[in-house]
């Protein structure tokens, strides 16, 4: 074989070699690369939830606060909508994570898909919450409320959930959770 063809045989192979890196490229590496691009957008770019105060009822002492807020789910494949009754320090805007002494703030109601329909948030004393309202799907309920943050949790607020006086059952129309 000439030195001609040595070298045209070992182009050949340099292009085979190339053509079938690229193709490997692209069958297997680039899913690979578009998850993470995907993965980091959703991390740094993905729209956040948008939490709304839909009510307030001060405290007959006005010392706390029976928040009603709504979230409105920010990410794309998810489209619940969600509905938390927290109680509060007057005047506080801040619902959830953690309050400036570090506790957790917990939901004292968590509800989901219809929401509470007709929701009111009366207070019946100082230390007792009702949450009135005509339909809801709830997840969680806490029927009592206390914060180290105030008085290192010596206040404690009872409260009640009241549904609808009639006797007719209330199933959530949202079962997708």
């Amino acid at each position: 074989m000439s030195k001609g063809s040595r070298a045209l045989l070992r182009w050949i192979l340099i292009g085979l070699s190339c053509a079938l890196g690229v193709w490997l490229a692209v069958k297997y590496l680039m899913p690979i690369i578009m998850a993470l691009i995907f993965g980091v957008w959703i991390v740094f770019f993905a729209p956040s939830d948008v939490t709304s105060e839909l009510q307030r009822a001060p405290s007959p002492d006005r010392t706390l606060d029976a928040v009603l807020v709504e979230t409105q789910p920010g990410f794309v494949f998810e489209d619940t909508v969600t509905y938390q009754v927290y109680v509060v320090r007057a005047g506080s805007k801040q619902f959830y994570g953690k309050s400036a002494k570090g506790q957790v703030l917990l939901p004292v109601l968590d509800g989901f898909g219809d929401g509470l329909t007709h929701a009111q948030l009366i207070w019946r004393g100082p230390n007792f919450l009702e949450i009135r309202y005509s339909s809801a799907c709830i997840d969680t309920f806490r029927n009592h409320w206390c914060s180290a943050d105030l008085d290192n949790c010596k206040r404690v607020v009872a409260i009640r959930l009241r549904p609808p006086d009639d006797d007719s059952a209330h199933l959530c129309q949202d079962w997708s959770r």
